[in-house]
Parts: structure tokens; sequence; C-alpha cells
């Protein structure tokens, strides 16, 4: 009978606390889609991708890797949070690592990614929603695209030195192939 209280006690916790692990998932796909639907124009991507290489200290290469697996700018937002947060950061193994996991079949939840990876979802989630605000002053801040003639154009993005990292090129693979970031 002793045990019933601690039981009882324990089964309240679970109760209270199961909300609030659904809410930060519920928070973190919120920031992801708004991530996508910021980066749906040609400004918007040019605009997010910048966003992602500053909060993440990436360059433009992993992002097009990334995308090149047929990742969202929101997923790959998501990814590059959980990567962030994992030992050594965000690394070609670490992304390796989760990529089959967010792609496999069946695919697996960002919060049990998260949590196979050691992770806590909740610094991940503020990651990402960081991010989204910062593609947003960035969308607010940054000329429109326009191409030679001055026309609003689509951006082609490459493995060019970006002027707001100077970075260039690929820097690791993923999975072997030379997609690469």
């Amino acid at each position: 009978m002793k045990r019933m209280p601690l039981m009882v006690a324990t089964l309240m916790v679970c109760l209270v606390a199961a909300p609030a692990w659904g809410q930060e998932e519920s928070a973190l796909m919120d920031s992801a889609q708004k991530i996508d639907q910021q980066g749906s124009t040609a400004d918007g991507e040019a605009a997010v991708k910048l966003s992602l290489q500053k909060t993440f200290n990436i360059d433009n290469g992993t992002i097009e890797g990334l995308k090149a697996r047929d990742l969202g700018l929101g997923e790959i937002a998501i990814l590059l949070a959980v990567a962030e947060k994992m030992p050594g950061g965000v690394t070609g193994s670490n992304m390796d690592d989760i990529v089959p996991m967010c792609q496999g079949k069946p695919s697996m939840s960002w919060e049990d990614i998260a949590k196979t990876v050691g992770v806590d979802i909740g610094p991940v989630a503020g990651r990402v929603a960081e991010a989204a605000q910062n593609s947003e002053e960035a969308m607010k801040e940054a000329p429109p695209v326009k191409d030679k003639c001055g026309k609003p154009c689509e951006t082609k993005w490459g493995n060019e030195k970006t002027p707001e990292t100077g970075a260039s090129g690929a820097r690791g693979t993923l999975g072997g192939s030379p997609a690469g970031y």
C-alpha cells in the first residue's frame, strides 16, 4: 500500500509533463513551417539561406548539400539545430547520422530523432525559432534579388563565395555522395 501514493504521484507527473513534450515539437514544427513559407520565393529563399548560414555558422555548400537530399529549408534548420547540440556540433558525420532517421521508411519524428542522438528537443526548438526570426529580419533588410537587367529573378546558388560569410565550396560528403556539405 505504501507504493500506491508513489505510483499515483509518478503517473501525475507523467500526465502533466506529456503535453509539454508535445508542445515543444509543435513549436518546433511551427517554426520550421514559418521558415519554409519565408523561403517560398526567390528573395525569401536567399534571405533564409543567409540566415541559416549566420545562425549555424555554416556555408552555402552545406545548405545545398542538404537540399540535394530533398530536405526543405525548415527541415534543414531543424537538422542543423539537432546537429549543433550533438558532441562535435554541426559536422558532416553528425548530419550523416541524422538524415537517414528523418528520411527513413517510416521516418522518425524530430523529437524521437533528438532523443536517439541524446539531444533535448527544447533547445532545438529555441534555435529553430531563432533561425525563423533571423530569416524574417533578413527578409526585411535584403534588397530584392534581380537579374542583370534589373528584373526579379530566381536565385541560383552554387558553391560561390557569399559576401556575407566569405565561405565557399562543400565541406564533406553525405553518405559518400558528392552532394556534400
